[in-house]
């Protein structure tokens, strides 16, 4: 395949790529802006014919319309069918017509034009006709709502009056001549824990097909909480309307925000501040009451420093919503701000101080493993390797690589690497006072003084002699009493009885003598 071929090929495909996208990119845009509106409003009364026409963005070729009995079980479609006519007006532009025999009719009736039947709803593509000179009631349309992302409530009443308007259609014998009936539950989760029962404290106004609801703070009895409203209409005849709910907040106080630590209850304002350590953890907790089920309160902490810096907690720093707990590195007085939006929206915003105390170094030397003590005294030899350590010293974790390290020995300053101390920094045998001080980088001083003696075992001293030569004496003394003392105990026991031996002039038998002796 030659070079030109190939480009060519890489030419087409681009062409086809941009074709195939600028058709997606058109039928995405036709599709969303499809629509379709009829002249005719809400409320016209047809007797022997209907005839309505308007006009649509798309041909319409798959469209029918529906004739519904709306005050009917599941809705009774009477009568559907295809469009009258159906006219291209322009590129993008349709108009078209309906003419409809409705003489054998009496209804309530909405009359839809819809690709997909009644699962295609909107305010423009539908319209409430009444039919014949029966069965002819008002009719609420869907409300609109003023906080359509919220679903917690439709509408909320907190400091100031609330409207709230109703689209509703009215027969034309009736149209100045209305009822408006609400019957109001409490229901936290849009769920009646009670029972309906009938609310009169709100006035009502008729104005362009429209009624306006007015509710006054002032005059609303009901307490804070989510309520449930059903709205029903009546004409003069007594006519009801279909029943249409709204969900209604009442939160006309603030929430009660009670803030405690660990260290003691901030709620007692006769406690002093909070003191603790650096690095030490502080937890503070929340508890809001807005004085209702199913309140939804919003809370933001805010950690302000001794430099007055402010900063969000950190994700390790935050045990809940409602709870935190933190470790401040630096002496100081701190603060932890609560900013509380309520779920009317109100604002509430507490601050709660507490001191933060910088931690004293704490100062260890030792010895060969041995921990000296304040004030204590030692003996060392002086040919021997010995060295006073200090590496034991402990402070906060952003102090301990800051601490600056000092040893006075005799009142003088020696130049160290700060943490050892060794033999060879004495100059020769002798006691030496020596004392160690210890700074971090907020000024705070520990020390530990102690008595360092050096001897040299190789010179022997007269009283060391003579406190020998009288030890030697006592030994030898116990030494040569012992031997005596054990050589007469031996003495004495062997000493015993021993028969003495004569002469036999007489020839006596043996036990003659054994006789004689006896």
């Amino acid at each position: 395949m030659g070079p030109n071929k190939s480009r060519s090929l890489l030419v087409l495909a681009m062409l086809l790529i941009q074709v195939f996208f600028l058709s997606n990119t058109n039928a995405t845009s036709t599709n969303q802006s499809e629509s379709i509106t009829i002249e005719q409003l809400d409320g016209m009364a047809f007797e022997e014919e209907l005839y309505i026409n308007g006009s649509s963005t798309t041909a319409l070729k798959n469209y029918d319309w529906y004739l519904i009995d709306i005050f009917t079980a599941n809705q009774i479609v009477l009568e559907s069918g295809k469009l009258s006519t159906v006219s291209s007006i322009s590129e993008g532009h349709w108009e078209w017509t309906l003419r409809l025999n409705v003489s054998n009719y009496d209804c309530t009736c909405r009359l839809l034009v819809s690709q997909f039947g009644e699962q295609h709803l909107s305010p423009h593509n539908n319209r409430i006709f009444y039919i014949g000179s029966h069965n002819h009631s008002p009719y609420i349309r869907p409300v609109n709502l003023m906080y359509e992302s919220s679903s917690l409530y439709d509408f909320l009443l907190a400091d100031n009056s609330l409207s709230i308007t109703i689209p509703v259609v009215v027969p034309p014998t009736s149209l100045d001549e209305i009822i408006v009936k609400l019957d109001v539950c409490i229901a936290p989760n849009n769920v009646c824990k009670d029972p309906l029962v009938s609310f009169n404290e709100f006035s009502f106004s008729i104005l362009d097909g429209e009624i306006v609801l007015v509710l006054e703070p002032e005059i609303v009895e009901l307490s804070d909480g989510f309520w449930k409203f059903e709205i029903t209409v009546l004409d003069k005849f007594l006519r009801s309307s279909n029943v249409e709910t709204i969900s209604l907040l009442i939160d006309q106080n603030l929430p009660l925000v009670e803030v405690s630590c660990d260290v003691l209850n901030l709620n007692d304002l006769s406690e002093s501040t909070p003191v603790i350590y650096e690095n030490e953890n502080i937890s503070f907790s929340a508890r809001i009451d807005d004085g209702y089920e199913g309140s939804d309160n919003i809370l933001t902490w805010t950690l302000v420093q001794p430099d007055g810096s402010r900063r969000a907690l950190s994700t390790n720093e935050t045990i809940s919503d409602s709870m935190i707990t933190i470790t401040p590195d630096t002496p100081g007085e701190w603060s932890v701000e609560l900013l509380v939006r309520d779920t009317s929206g109100r604002l509430l915003q507490s601050t709660h101080q507490f001191e933060v105390v910088n931690l004293v170094p704490n100062v260890i030397v030792e010895l060969d493993s041995l921990i000296l003590s304040n004030n204590s005294s030692i003996v060392v030899e002086l040919n021997d390797d010995w060295e006073l350590n200090s590496s034991s010293s402990s402070d906060s974790p952003n102090d301990i690589n800051t601490l600056k390290s000092t040893w006075l020995v005799n009142g003088i300053p020696l130049s160290t690497d700060g943490k050892v101390l060794n033999s060879s920094s004495f100059s020769g045998q002798g006691i030496y006072d020596v004392r160690l001080v210890i700074e971090d980088d907020n000024g705070a001083i520990s020390e530990l003084e102690f008595q360092l003696n050096i001897e040299d075992s190789s010179i022997a001293h007269p009283e060391s002699v003579n406190r020998e030569l009288i030890v030697l004496s006592f030994v030898i003394s116990l030494f040569i009493g012992g031997s005596l003392s054990i050589y007469i105990a031996r003495g004495k026991g062997q000493q015993t009885s021993v028969p003495k031996w004569t002469k036999n002039p007489q020839n006596k038998s043996e036990k003659e003598l054994e006789f004689d002796e006896m």
